[in-house]
């Protein structure tokens, strides 16, 4: 019950760390391009953080696990300001543990990259989608 209610905080502060410094960069196109209000953009931002931090606590044994060290800077680059790549810091993690190991974590940094080269087309035919769709849920 312990492991399961500190794995579970992790989890959150994995969000809230990540939230933080993320929130509003999937969304900073549609503001700035004016498809969207400053407002219901961060609605949007927010929406998605949710859904995002909601689907992690199913992750949240491995997050904990991998990312353990690396809130502490996440969170506070972001209280101060300073520039973060949450994505560079997780996989530099990633693979330093895994060549400190003595293994270079083929299968994991393997899943990385295939996430990042899916990632691309994935959001260009969603983003195509949506843009075609706009007339039918109207952001601003």
């Amino acid at each position: 019950m312990l492991i399961t209610a500190a794995l579970f905080l992790a989890a959150l502060f994995v969000a809230y760390a990540n939230g933080a410094n993320d929130n509003f960069k999937g969304v900073a196109t549609l503001y700035g391009s004016g498809t969207a209000t400053y407002k219901s953009a961060v609605a949007l931002a927010t929406v998605a953080t949710l859904a995002g931090s909601l689907s992690s606590v199913y992750f949240a044994a491995a997050m904990a696990q991998a990312f353990s060290g690396v809130n502490t800077l996440v969170i506070l680059a972001s209280r101060f300001g300073l520039p973060v790549s949450t994505t560079h810091v997780s996989v530099g993690a990633i693979s330093g543990i895994g060549l400190a190991n003595g293994s270079a974590r083929k299968d994991v940094i393997s899943g990385i990259l295939a996430a990042w080269l899916l990632t691309l087309p994935v959001a260009a035919i969603l983003g195509a989608l949506l843009y075609a769709l706009r007339g039918f849920f109207p952001l601003s």
